[in-house]
């Protein structure tokens, strides 16, 4: 392990600045060490690394807009749009920099891999990122005895500090991290401990939705991916039946009473009303973030939360966030940057079959689909629309994309090795 480490670092330090402007980002917005050590902050450090990185990419003549960069362009207009025609600009204006940052963000990501190494040191980077995250949340869930808690468990500060959030990243982290470790015929078996310890912090947050999105991928993989054989069937036998015995009674509890219980009735009040607002106001939808504002204002009724406490909420299911706050033209923009993702995995299978390159890469993008669909299956109860999950896959696809076609790319046999 500590000689992958120094190859890592050797690897890196070979790289241009607008490569060490993607890495600044990653750490600067999912890590952030100026919360943790107050000293540092006194600059925007992620602002700060995607203006660089831009520029550099821009003065190098390698800065280019793909249909990625549309899509995600796409969205951020839509909620644009919504901003100037709601009765909640104070709402709206809180966040209205935040899908302008997702475009940049994709933009300087995606065009900062140019070649397959890089794709595999800026992975591993976020996967080293999220693992402490990870190994946080593992060994808090061990020391109160795999016990279970309404609250879940807290993430870092910033965009994964609700347990929920948390959660979510760990499903993809899960995923995509147990898939990159496929690609490689001779790993250190302590790598495993990165989705081991996903799943566990996934547990631990005692979000359904995540848990659930983890189940099913968890499955999906079995049958579809994994070769149908006595050895693999006794594997997903044994696996599936350690998750149930860790999984708390409580928790068992919550999925019996899933649709019943009173957190699943105030979601189905939710969801009601925002499908609501989306007919009443199909082009712009009632304006960026607005959602809770404009609930309180027109759909708050006391009799219908007699069984539950009421508190300004959101939409709690990101296709509805999209449609209720931006309209007909905010989900459909949403739903075609879901649809590149899978687009951008299919192009790359095709991309490595065509020329003959390791099959690896093949197997990889299917465990990025997974994340995906875990993706899917928890925003469909969270509002995470503006949250960094299906920007940062966009990304990464993008760029591995890129390794196809770029000048300075090199054979994925040698890059990945």
């Amino acid at each position: 392990m500590l000689a992958d480490l120094k190859y890592f670092i050797a690897e890196c330090r070979k790289q241009d600045l607008a490569f060490y402007c993607a890495c600044a980002y990653l750490v600067f917005e999912y890590l952030r060490p100026h919360t943790i050590f107050p000293w540092l902050d006194f600059l925007p450090w992620a602002q700060l690394s995607l203006v660089i990185g831009c520029i550099a990419l821009f003065k190098n003549g390698e800065l280019k807009i793909q249909g990625t960069h549309i899509y995600v362009a796409l969205f951020a207009l839509t909620c644009i749009f919504s901003y100037l025609n709601t009765e909640f600009p104070e709402s709206a204006k809180k966040v209205i920099d935040v899908p302008i940052s997702w475009f940049v963000v994709v933009l300087m990501f995606s065009n900062s891999i140019r070649n397959f190494k890089q794709f595999k040191l800026i992975l591993i980077l976020f996967f080293l990122i999220i693992f402490k995250m990870s190994l946080f949340g593992a060994k808090t869930w061990a020391l109160r005895g795999f016990s279970f808690t309404s609250w879940g468990i807290a993430g870092p500060r910033g965009w994964f500090e609700n347990s929920g959030e948390l959660a979510l990243i760990m499903v993809i982290f899960t995923c995509m991290s147990f898939g990159f470790l496929l690609m490689h015929e001779k790993v250190n078996k302590l790598y495993y401990l990165a989705p081991l310890t996903g799943a566990m912090t996934v547990i631990a947050a005692s979000s359904r939705g995540s848990q659930l999105a983890l189940a099913v991928v968890f499955i999906i993989a079995a049958i579809a991916i994994w070769k149908v054989n006595i050895k693999n069937m006794l594997a997903f036998s044994l696996l599936a039946f350690f998750a149930l015995t860790f999984l708390p009674e409580e928790q068992k509890a919550r999925f019996e009473s899933m649709g019943s219980d009173a957190t699943s009735e105030s979601r189905l009040v939710y969801w009601s009303a925002g499908l609501d607002m989306l007919g009443e106001n199909k082009l712009f939808g009632v304006g960026l973030n607005a959602f809770p504002e404009y609930f309180e204002r027109y759909y708050y009724d006391p009799s219908a939360f007699k069984a539950f406490s009421y508190r300004k909420e959101v939409a709690h299911n990101t296709l509805i966030q999209a449609a209720s706050e931006m309209g007909y033209p905010g989900l459909f923009a949403y739903c075609l940057m879901v649809f590149q993702c899978l687009v951008l995995t299919q192009k790359i299978r095709s991309s490595a079959h065509s020329r003959s390159f390791h099959t690896e890469v093949v197997g990889y993008t299917r465990y990025v689909d997974l994340a995906l669909l875990g993706y899917f299956i928890s925003s469909f109860f969270m509002s995470v629309a503006l949250y960094p999950y299906i920007y940062f896959l966009l990304g990464i696809n993008q760029g591995l994309l890129n390794c196809f076609s770029s000048k300075n790319g090199k054979k994925l046999s040698q890059a990945l090795s």
